[in-house]
């Protein structure tokens, strides 16, 4: 099969020599996320008028790293990113009320246009799977594509939100482009990424704002440290999956989602879904049961206990389906704690928070929706040039306007982990399995892919960040 050439230069003729994506290489002007929006949401009887932050950013066109970007951010009165993600008060100042927080959304999505947009420096696109090569390499005398050993193939699994750890990227700064990366992202973020990823607390790195951005960024830093080390795991890698947050870091490296525009929708999906978790104390659990387990009864019984209580808004359900004895479950702090106290009575062996600060992939995600789906329409998307693999079926995104359609569902909708697993590994009885790697922090995808197939999992390997 034709081999992945993934780099960062801007060599043009080669790029035209292997029919890459012509339209990429235009100057087109994409406004990123231009929309005044007022954010009216009713969820669960509890009113959500007005959900909209009242500090967020104002993204100036200037010139970024030596006239490759045009991006920079600037923090307006006491910003957004200062909020204080557990449900506490900030010990620096006093809470804001909810309906304060939330007066106008229209600063999170203003003044984000870019003119002449240059091409991505780390533009992930560059692969021949894009091109007719595929095809034209592999095909017999015959004219019929030729079988490819799936042993010289390659699949990517990119982590999610909770997969984080203070000191994640040290190991990756020396290799080409890392450093780059980081650089970017702070500028588009407002902070210093890198120095928060090697030096913050622990507590600050789980905040929303900061962690999705930082698993995504440590991802793609990883596939860096590939290219130098294992490069043909790189070039023959035909497929890509991401768990939650990991989807875009899956988009980018596939080609169908430039490194900047991910970042500014990762800032603003993880500070819109960060408001709307204020507005009602939620969080996730991790459980493990057994063949027995009846899951979808549990969260029912965990949110009628909320009911009984005398909470009108409760709300529990199954936020992640990992593998068959194992879900995630998202709901209201109590509907939580009710689970965590009856664990035994529902035989599950284990039931464990996630570090996230909020009820993800959950109805009570509806205001942050909003807010993300606007500024997602305003984002050019390409066709990936690998398979990759939605969270929200489990099935390959087709086209680019496929990819928004999911992508807007994704934050209020299941991830179905299992089903896409099953996708990315059905087989023929005794074909062989490609070999995987987790692309990121942490090693709970491994995991879940022991759990989920057995087989694929003795082609498992963790790629070190």
């Amino acid at each position: 099969m034709a081999k992945v050439i993934f780099k960062t230069t801007m060599d043009l003729s080669r790029r035209t020599r292997l029919g890459v994506l012509l339209t990429r290489l235009s100057q087109r002007t994409a406004p990123i996320i231009h929309r005044s929006i007022t954010t009216t949401t009713q969820s669960f009887q509890t009113s959500l008028t007005d959900l909209s932050p009242k500090n967020g950013l104002h993204l100036d066109r200037t010139e970024l790293m030596g006239k490759r970007v045009y991006l920079q951010t600037r923090q307006l009165s006491s910003g957004s990113n200062d909020e204080d993600e557990s449900n506490s008060p900030d010990q620096h100042s006093s809470p804001q009320p909810a309906k304060e927080r939330f007066q106008s959304v229209k600063i999170l999505l203003d003044e984000a246009s870019l003119q002449n947009k240059r091409r991505d420096p780390f533009d992930f696109s560059d692969v021949p799977q894009r091109t007719n090569l595929v095809t034209e390499n592999h095909k017999t005398s015959s004219g019929r594509k030729s079988k490819q050993d799936p042993r010289e193939m390659s699949t990517f699994l990119f982590p999610g939100q909770g997969s984080q750890f203070v000191g994640m990227g040290r190991d990756l700064l020396k290799y080409p482009n890392v450093k780059d990366m980081f650089s970017i992202a702070s500028d588009i973020l407002g902070y210093d990424l890198l120095d928060l990823c090697l030096n913050g607390t622990q507590e600050e790195l789980n905040r929303t704002i900061h962690s999705q951005p930082a698993v995504v960024v440590c991802s793609l830093a990883a596939v860096e440290k590939l290219k130098e080390e294992q490069p043909k795991l790189v070039e023959n890698c035909v497929s890509a999956a991401g768990f939650s947050v990991g989807e875009f870091s899956a988009l980018v490296f596939s080609g169908a989602l430039d490194f900047e525009d991910a970042i500014q929708l990762i800032k603003i999906r993880a500070e819109a879904m960060q408001r709307a978790s204020d507005v009602v104390p939620s969080g996730m659990l991790h459980v493990i049961g057994r063949a027995s387990t009846r899951f979808k009864m549990m969260c029912r019984e965990a949110a009628d206990s909320c009911l009984i209580n005398g909470q009108t808004n409760a709300m529990c359900m199954i936020a992640s389906h990992v593998y068959p004895e194992a879900k995630v479950v998202a709901g209201n702090e109590e509907a939580l704690n009710y689970i965590q106290e009856m664990s035994h009575h529902y035989s599950l062996r284990s039931a464990k928070r996630v570090a996230v600060s909020g009820a993800f992939h959950s109805p009570l995600m509806a205001p942050a929706q909003e807010i993300f789906s606007s500024a997602i329409e305003k984002v050019a998307f390409e066709t990936p040039v690998i398979s990759v693999h939605s969270n929200v079926n489990g099935k390959k995104y087709r086209h680019s306007k496929h990819i928004r359609s999911l992508l807007k569902r994704h934050i209020l909708e299941p991830v179905h982990w299992e089903q896409t697993m099953h996708e990315v590994y059905q087989r023929n009885k005794g074909d062989h399995f490609p070999k995987t790697l987790e692309v990121g922090p942490g090693k709970q995808l491994g995991a879940f892919l022991r759990r989920n197939n057995a087989k694929a999992y003795h082609s498992y390997e963790k790629v070190e960040v």
